[in-house]
């Protein structure tokens, strides 16, 4: 059991980290969709960023 204890420590760790770098992805793409007027996009993709 303490195995699998470990890998899922290690495991959220990964995931945590990997859907940080997912969150500045979405950031970047709402910031070209505000740049092509798409605003509804952009509150799309900030309420994802946040949560």
């Amino acid at each position: 059991m303490g195995d699998e204890k470990e890998k899922l420590s290690l495991l959220l760790m990964h995931w945590i980290e990997h859907n940080k770098e997912h969150a500045q992805d979405f950031k970047r793409w709402a910031e070209k969709a505000k740049g092509f007027g798409e605003k509804r996009w952009k509150k799309i993709w900030i309420h994802f960023c946040r949560n």
